[in-house]
């Protein structure tokens, strides 16, 4: 299926998927509406709205992603489909204004994304969206490898007198993949309707959490809360945050600091000085900038997708960060060439600087768990040049929040009393 993207599935079923799939217990509602708790919700992969409808129908905030324009368009024409807020795109990206008290995904859509990067970046960009007491909740299929004869499967659906459905697959075990046809017999003719799914074990999708910086709270067998077993075909499982983010066992001992972290300054340090060269070809140097607070943007890349929102969003925000009177900078191991052309595609208004061997970022611990990238983090150095705000993301899988940068920013203002 060369051509099957995150819309073919939606596209194409969008006219017969209420009627094949249209069942829907009340107990998924009941407890979606106890999670949310009376906040905003946010479904990933909304479709024709089977939970989301309901849901606004009991007086709640809801939104919704998906990239199939004919699955919306169905939502749409229900009662109250209008009333349902929703962005047509890939939900791996959660691009959705805002924070939520509850985001859910649900019927396997999780696995639609087809690669462990683009769930991973999933988790966590919904992170970046959960209030503080926000959850998550995922509900998918338990793989089950033992349907599938010598990596080939068919199984019979909804037996009727006039009609018949058939699912047949093809396993890639290697790739996690499963990929197939949904056959609809009926009097009237054969219709196909291709499916591709990227499968995750209950441990895997808690590894992705933890990641994010999330954590499992509860796992059901079902939506009435059954208990969760080895027996259990699916799982409704609910995420938060964790109370103390910590990287997955194997990469560091708790305390231990990384090899790029020796040497780092520590807050209230003197932040060691350097001269790069900026988008416009000229040299900037840090020790040029006394007098004002300085903030270093440290990110991966130009033009890739987390990079781009956050730089936007520094963009968007420019007027609070030019009131505080910092200097801010990004930095990133792009050439000139390539910081002048991304600062020009989206008007950014903050200078980037190029440190194409990543030795500032190493200098300030600015390294990512993956080789050779530089790891998205904030520092902030007050007026007299030491450090007062250093904060890494090893795996960079969501942007700062900018009230968070601004009020490092006015700390480090009142610790050294320079003003604005």
């Amino acid at each position: 299926m060369d051509d099957y993207d995150a819309s073919t599935y939606g596209e194409r079923i969008a006219e017969v998927y209420d009627e094949q799939h249209g069942y829907l217990d009340d107990s998924g509602v009941e407890l979606l509406a106890g999670l949310a708790r009376g906040g905003r919700a946010l479904e990933l992969g909304v479709g024709t709205g089977r939970l989301a409808l309901p849901l606004a129908a009991r007086g709640l905030e809801v939104h919704g992603i998906d990239a199939s324009p004919a699955m919306i368009e169905r939502l749409r024409a229900k009662p109250g489909g209008a009333g349902v807020e929703v962005t047509v795109g890939d939900f791996a990206d959660v691009s959705a204004e805002g924070e939520f008290s509850l985001v859910y995904v649900v019927f396997n859509t999780f696995f639609v994304l087809l690669t462990q990067g683009e769930q991973v970046r999933c988790f966590g960009n919904v992170a970046e969206h959960l209030t503080p007491d926000g959850v998550f909740l995922v509900e998918a299929f338990v793989p089950d490898l033992s349907l599938y004869d010598h990596g080939h499967m068919l199984r019979t659906f909804n037996i009727r007198a006039d009609s018949l459905s058939l699912h047949v697959a093809a396993l890639d075990p290697v790739a996690q993949t499963a990929t197939g046809q949904q056959i609809f017999i009926t009097e009237r003719g054969v219709r196909l309707y291709p499916v591709k799914l990227r499968y995750a074990w209950p441990s895997e999708l808690d590894l992705m959490a933890r990641l994010a910086g999330l954590r499992l709270r509860e796992r059901w067998g079902g939506w009435r809360r059954e208990p969760f077993t080895a027996r259990s075909e699916k799982h409704v499982s609910v995420y938060e945050r964790a109370t103390e983010k910590r990287p997955p066992p194997g990469v560091r001992k708790r305390g231990q600091k990384r090899m790029s972290e020796q040497n780092e300054p520590g807050v209230g340090a003197q932040a060691p000085d350097f001269t790069l060269k900026g988008g416009e070809g000229r040299d900037w140097r840090l020790s040029e900038q006394r007098g004002r607070v300085v903030v270093l943007l440290f990110y991966p890349g130009d033009e890739t997708p987390v990079c781009t929102r956050q730089m936007c969003s520094v963009r968007d925000r420019w007027e609070d960060y030019r009131a505080t009177g910092a200097e801010v900078v990004g930095v990133s191991k792009d050439s000139p060439e390539s910081h002048r052309a991304f600062a020009e595609h989206h008007s950014l208004p903050l200078r980037l600087l190029s440190d194409p061997e990543g030795r500032v970022a190493a200098l300030y611990g600015a390294k990512s768990w993956l080789p050779g990238r530089t790891a998205r983090a904030v520092v902030v150095i007050d007026a007299e040049g030491r450090v007062r705000h250093n904060k890494a993301q090893p795996l960079s899988l969501f942007r700062p929040k900018d009230d968070e940068v601004l009020a490092a920013v006015r700390a480090a203002q009142g610790a050294d009393g320079a003003g604005a």
